[in-house]
């Protein structure tokens, strides 16, 4: 997904049953990648996702286009939102 950031950080709504996962990486940024990420599991409406226990996506310009990507195993994704 190709966006340019509303916000300093992500919050989801996933849902995952026993064995899943979300996890979501920002391409090109440094301790943002999908490794980074806690893996989301359960039932959220609104999760913070987080990189070793940092929400902030990083230093992006104004008018900076980033790409997130999204591996998710036995999960649905809602929503992703820019907070």
């Amino acid at each position: 997904m190709w966006a340019k950031p509303a916000g300093k950080s992500l919050r989801v709504n996933v849902r995952t049953p026993l064995g899943g996962f979300v996890r979501v990486g920002v391409e090109g940024k440094s301790g943002r990648s999908i490794d980074d990420c806690a893996p989301i599991v359960g039932d959220h409406t609104s999760q913070p996702v987080s990189w070793k226990g940092q929400t902030d996506i990083g230093n992006v310009g104004d008018d900076e286009f980033i790409t997130l990507r999204v591996r998710m195993r036995c999960a649905e994704l809602f929503a992703i939102e820019w907070v």
